[in-house]
């Protein structure tokens, strides 16, 4: 391969690596509520879902035109330890309508009617709120999740504030490797033709 196909392949690779990040968010869902886990019951204990997913993933779906699937999503209860919900979930929004949390691509588990959410041209992707809510709707689907405690079902949730955070863009790992290997590369390329006679 010549030095100048050499140098384009490996700038390539660079310039690749360089529009390769991911784009995480945080999606909090913190309020009051009472139900149970693991069989032990709480009552008006406050509670903070963190929920976190990657805006790349944005997509509609049957009831919604914006979803984004959670990649980990975590309660805490009052006191009690963080537990891992391990049904799949994710943020939603139908814009002029609502915001919630549910299972993934089904039931609603908790969704929020507030007029900060919609109708403000938010699309789930960058940082809003906090925004609270007095009396979601849907509570009563949020009920035998399954999660690291054993299953959460809240019967009742009486205030509700949701918030999306998103951190400073983070490269890939494979994007790192993609920009070392194309520097590398010309590193090698200048040399080879710095040595010819």
């Amino acid at each position: 391969m010549t030095l100048s196909r050499f140098s384009i392949v490996a700038t390539l690779m660079m310039v690749t690596a360089a529009y390769s990040l991911a784009s995480p968010i945080t999606y909090i869902y913190s309020g009051t509520g009472s139900g149970s886990i693991g069989g032990s019951s709480f009552a008006d204990e406050a509670f903070t879902i963190t929920a976190t997913a990657d805006t790349s993933n944005i997509s509609p779906w049957c009831c919604s035109p914006l979803q984004n699937t959670h990649l980990s999503t975590t309660i805490k209860i009052g006191k009690a330890a963080v537990f891992t919900i391990l049904t799949p979930s994710h943020t939603w929004l139908q814009e002029g309508f609502a915001l919630g949390l549910g299972e993934n691509l089904s039931n609603n588990w908790l969704s929020l009617p507030a007029a900060a959410l919609v109708n403000v041209g938010y699309g789930l992707a960058t940082a809003i709120g906090p925004v609270t809510y007095v009396s979601p709707w849907d509570v009563y689907q949020f009920n035998g999740i399954s999660t690291s405690g054993g299953a959460l079902t809240f019967t009742s949730i009486s205030t509700a504030t949701f918030e999306a955070v998103v951190p400073g863009a983070v490269p890939e790992p494979s994007s790192m490797l993609l920009l070392a290997t194309g520097m590398l590369g010309l590193a090698v390329g200048r040399r080879v033709y710095l040595l010819k006679p």
